[in-house]
């Protein structure tokens, strides 16, 4: 079933589809290797009068280019940071705009392995498939595997991880769950592997329902007639290692009734009451969104009939183990906040202490709206009644303790206009030209979106109505160390100089080889101080074939430790070797 925020978006979607131009804003998580944590990103969503559907950064970089037909063939927004980078499916479409035929699916330029299936002249899925999970990212390398017979999945369908099961399920002929389940937690990922085990009945959940993690119950609870009943205990949606916040109370018909409590690592921190119309009412402890190790706050006030009033606190658990209060304001009688604010930003933590101040008038930013880092302006502008940002602007979304950066220039009723300017640690470092359509135009020098102290990569380049169009260098402490081309397609083509995932200083690799249309061909190799350290060979379909030397995720420039082995067809076959550097092989892995 899809989300409140996928309607919202698909309705506007679907509305801007028939003049072909709209653009519509919305919210996605993403992991920030450097911070070690999931950060939240504001993204604009273009749908242009060149029938093309592209998704961008607040400050502009541009993601991702979908077309006219794929846009018609799939009209769901894509809200995955790591796939709007790097997924790509390929495949026949029909004079219908269907799908037919053999598909397949690629990352980062590279097939992966067996994934996808083939499709019906009609456009339906048929036969055995092999498909990402939902929220399939580096991550979270999950698929699910199964048969569908027209578009409707059956039989046994499996989770995947590593080549092992790690989930599974029956279908039963009209495609409905039955049986005994084993699922995974909707933001399931390597340092969440949260399981749900229970019952289905022609698709509908019966009977308790268990959740496990790292191999413990840590939730349950009864289901009947697929709604939630009597005492559970359950995660929030953000739960991880780091993040280990549970809640418990009472359900009735599938609706929270009573008292209902929340715990971080298993100790009460929050919690109130549920009124008889099922809504918050009286005394709240909240928890902010994406609460974790490093962002321990919590807002504190009173709900009427499910509606926030009165003044609302927002406090932070300090070091020394004592909350301090760190912002607030006012909520009126309809729930809106009004008057004076002290807001956090959306990435808000002990190591980007950003606030605001400034004025809401029934829900909505109006005036001037400053921005602080430890009580020093850095940033802020003016909204204009509509609530629209206008005027001179200095941003700070990307702003923290090791990557102290801005972005200023001119927005006109909520729209960037001509020339901005990128700012780092006071300096100019970037910037260029947005268009009349909030379009990047012309010459570009942007920082890399994991941009900091220890990795300040730049790309430089030109636009044309917002898409990357001929050569693209990479700077690394103002020297070019990468770059290429794009095609007419905004697809990399040609030879290729690239970064490794989490460059840094003391992980200067680079990748070097040839794109063909976006997918990588021929032979690739890692370079680190002008010497190869590995790499190997892609066929003509993008997959891995023969020997291949590749980096460990713990690789660095000190121990350089590597996996070799051999792939056929994209799948690592026999035995893989983990070395290191002036060492014996580490270990052995057998495929």
């Amino acid at each position: 079933m899809e989300d409140q925020k996928q309607i919202a978006i698909k309705k506007v979607f679907m509305n801007s589809v028939s003049k072909w131009e709209g653009t519509w804003d919305t919210k996605i998580l993403y992991w920030d290797e450097a911070k070690g944590n999931f950060m939240k990103m504001k993204l604009q969503i273009l749908l242009t009068k060149h029938k093309e559907l592209i998704y961008q950064t607040q400050s502009g970089f541009v993601l991702r280019i979908d077309y006219a037909q794929e846009i018609l063939e799939q009209p769901k927004i894509m809200t995955n940071l790591e796939q709007l980078k790097f997924l790509q499916w390929h495949g026949q479409i029909g004079q219908d705009n269907k799908r037919q035929g053999k598909w397949t699916a690629t990352w980062d330029g590279e097939i992966i392995a067996y994934v996808g299936g083939m499709y019906c002249h009609d456009g339906k899925k048929q036969g055995l498939w092999k498909e990402l999970i939902e929220n399939f990212w580096s991550r979270a390398q999950v698929f699910e595997v199964g048969s569908y017979q027209n578009d409707e999945k059956i039989g046994l369908w499996k989770y995947i991880q590593k080549e092992k099961n790690i989930g599974s399920g029956l279908y039963n002929e009209q495609g409905q769950k039955d049986g005994k389940w084993t699922e995974l937690f909707e933001n399931f990922f390597e340092s969440s592997q949260v399981f749900y085990q229970g019952i289905y009945r022609e698709g509908i959940k019966i009977g308790k329902w268990i959740i496990i993690w790292k191999d413990e119950e840590v939730g349950w609870g009864n289901y009947e007639n697929n709604e939630k009943n009597g005492l559970w205990i359950e995660l929030s949606k953000e739960f991880q290692q780091d993040s280990q916040v549970t809640y418990a109370g009472l359900y009735q018909n599938g609706k929270k009734i009573n008292r209902w409590n929340t715990y971080y690592n298993q100790k009460k921190i929050g919690g109130g009451f549920y009124d008889d119309c099922f809504l918050k009412h009286g005394k709240w402890i909240d928890l902010i969104e994406n609460f974790s190790n490093d962002r321990q706050i919590t807002l504190i006030g009173l709900y009427n009939k499910g509606q926030k009033v009165g003044i609302w606190d927002w406090e932070e658990l300090s070091h020394f183990s004592r909350f301090k209060k760190i912002s607030g304001g006012l909520y009126n009688g309809q729930g809106q906040k009004n008057g004076i604010w002290y807001g956090l930003t959306r990435n808000y933590s002990y190591i980007s202490e950003i606030t605001s101040k400034g004025k809401y008038k029934n829900g909505k930013k109006i005036g001037n709206w400053n921005l602080f880092f430890l009580d020093k302006q850095i940033g802020g502008g003016e909204y204009n009644e509509k609530s629209l940002k206008n005027g001179n602007w200095i941003e700070v979304d990307d702003f923290w303790v090791f990557c102290e950066s801005s972005l200023q220039g001119e927005y006109l009723n909520g729209i960037k206009i001509g020339k901005w300017i990128i700012k780092w640690e006071g300096k100019q470092l970037g910037g260029g030209q947005y268009d009349e359509n909030n379009l990047k135009n012309g010459k570009w020098i942007e920082l890399s979106q994991a941009f900091y102290e220890d990795s300040q990569v730049t790309h430089a380049g030109l636009y044309q109505n917002g898409k990357k169009v001929g050569r693209w260098n990479i700077y690394y402490n103002n020297k070019k160390i990468g770059g290429g081309s794009f095609d007419e397609c905004c697809l990399k083509h040609g030879k290729w100089i690239d970064l490794i995932d989490n460059f840094h200083c003391d992980k200067e690799v680079t990748v070097q080889g040839e794109y063909l249309n976006g997918r990588k061909i021929g032979n690739w190799v890692y370079i680190l101080n002008h010497k190869q350290i590995g790499g190997g060979l892609y066929d003509h379909q993008s997959q891995k074939q023969g020997k291949w030397v590749e980096l460990s995720t713990h690789f660095c420039e000190v121990e350089q430790e590597t996996n070799q082995g051999v792939y056929q067809n994209g799948l690592k076959i026999g035995k893989w070797i983990s070395l290191k550097k002036g060492f014996e092989k580490q270990s052995v892995m057998e495929y």
